[in-house]
C-alpha cells in the first residue's frame, strides 16, 4: 500500500479488495473507476462500510440496474463523450450512491493526482458541495 500525502493515487482495487480500499479511503478523495472504453469518477463524501459517492449519472442507469454491467457495456458511451451535443439526459444528474453499487465488476483508485494542478478545497466544502448538488 502507497502511503497518504499530497496528490495521492492508490493503486486498482476491485469488489473483492474492500477492506483494502477502506484503509485508504478518505471523505472528499477522488475516485477513478475503470470502465473499458472510459473512465467515471466519483467523489467520497461519508466513510464507514458503506461509503457514499456523489457522481454524474445518466437517469437511465439510475433506476436500480446494475451500475457495472450498464457501464462495461459501453451503452453509457455518449454521456461521456465530449464530441457529442449535449441534452439533459446526456449530461445526467448528479447522484449519491454506495461505493459498491457502483464498483460492480470494475476497478477503481483513489486519483487526487489533479491536486497538482488546482489548489483543492477543503474536504469539508469539498463534501458539502457535494452533497448540495444531489
Amino acid at each position: 500500500m502507497k502511503s497518504r500525502g499530497d496528490f495521492f493515487v492508490s493503486e486498482w482495487y476491485c469488489k473483492e479488495e474492500k477492506e483494502e480500499i477502506l484503509k485508504v479511503l478518505r471523505s472528499g478523495d477522488l475516485l477513478e473507476f475503470k470502465r473499458g472504453v472510459y473512465h467515471h469518477w466519483a467523489v467520497c463524501v461519508t466513510l464507514g462500510p458503506d461509503p457514499l459517492l456523489v457522481h454524474r449519472t445518466s437517469d437511465l442507469l439510475d433506476n436500480g440496474s446494475s451500475f457495472g454491467s450498464s457501464f462495461s457495456s459501453g451503452s453509457s458511451f455518449a454521456v461521456s463523450s465530449k464530441s457529442m451535443p449535449k441534452n439533459e439526459l446526456e449530461m445526467g444528474v448528479i447522484a449519491k450512491h454506495k461505493l459498491w453499487d457502483i464498483l460492480s465488476d470494475s476497478k477503481v483508485r483513489i486519483n487526487n493526482s489533479m491536486d497538482k494542478n488546482r489548489m483543492p478545497k477543503k474536504v469539508e466544502e469539498i463534501v458539502e458541495i457535494g452533497r448540495a448538488h444531489v
